[in-house]
């Protein structure tokens, strides 16, 4: 049995427990039923995508990632009004290159999440959002769009999207993020713009774009190791910046917080850099 098999087979199992208890706890007065038919819904949710998950998987398909995806022109443009330097909004450019797999999937993927990574997304403490599927999230997130946990809760969402390549799926969260009003903390706000940034060079090969993300990450928090990573990448593989990649690399590895793995990727990537090497 494939983990995807066995993870939808769980979640079902949870979901039928919860409605139970959800019963029990509602005749025992513990619950209103106004929230009791909130949270019946959000179990029923995760049964169907449970379901319509193992209906879906074979052993031969299991766990496999699709294709990096592109995003249509006008969600860049919808997003560009976020990056402004100087004052001067930055264009949407199409003269990137994009690198195709390689030491720049292990580079971004590996290391940015394995040594180092921006703020966990944040929550109502009694909101643990690994407990629900993507698609009781996004009725959770629908249903209370106008509070400010949803952010938290969105970031989560987007990240797994995000993970699994799915950039149309995470985008909408992640921009709703650094558009929240009043906005979230800055470690949420950073790690959308950081995503965004990767979305657009990925998906796009939007390198201006992309470093202006970078860009309005690193105001926030100041030397964050993870988009200055990801901007010293894109300027490498995107605009053959060996100086300016170099730089970056270089101040990456002055943080305190990078993993052993972390730390013999970026090195490995600086002396690629070094030798006047392109990424591809």
């Amino acid at each position: 049995m494939t983990t995807s098999r066995r993870r939808a087979e769980t979640l079902r199992e949870q979901a039928y427990r919860d409605l139970d208890e959800l019963e029990q706890q509602l005749t025992e007065g513990e619950l209103d039923a106004p929230t009791a038919a909130t949270l019946r819904n959000v179990y029923r949710l995760e049964i169907e995508e449970a379901e319509a998950l193992l209906s879906a998987i074979s052993d031969d398909s299991a766990g496999q990632n699709g294709p990096r995806q592109r995003l249509p022109s006008w969600l860049l443009w919808s997003l560009a009004g976020a990056v402004v330097v100087g004052g001067v909004l930055l264009s949407v450019s199409g003269s990137a290159r994009l690198r195709e797999g390689g030491a720049l999937t292990g580079g971004l993927e590996g290391a940015a999440r394995s040594g180092f990574d921006q703020a966990a997304p944040e929550a109502d403490a009694g909101f643990d959002p690994s407990a629900y599927s993507d698609q009781a999230l996004e009725a959770v997130i629908a249903a209370n769009a106008d509070l400010p946990v949803v952010s938290g809760m969105r970031v989560a969402l987007a990240e797994r999207y995000f993970d699994r390549g799915d950039y149309t799926s995470a985008f909408p969260h992640y921009q709703a993020v650094i558009e929240a009003d009043p906005p979230p903390s800055p470690g949420l706000v950073a790690t959308a713009f950081t995503r965004l940034g990767w979305i657009v060079y990925d998906g796009n090969q939007e390198v201006d774009l992309a470093v202006g993300l970078f860009d309005r990450a690193l105001e926030l928090l100041p030397g964050d190791p993870v988009p200055m990573y990801f901007k010293a990448v894109v300027i490498w593989c995107g605009s053959e910046d060996f100086d300016g990649a170099a730089g970056l690399l270089v101040e990456v590895l002055s943080s305190s917080d990078l993993g052993e793995d972390t730390r013999t990727t970026v090195e490995a990537d600086l002396a690629q850099i070094a030798g006047r090497r392109t990424c591809g």
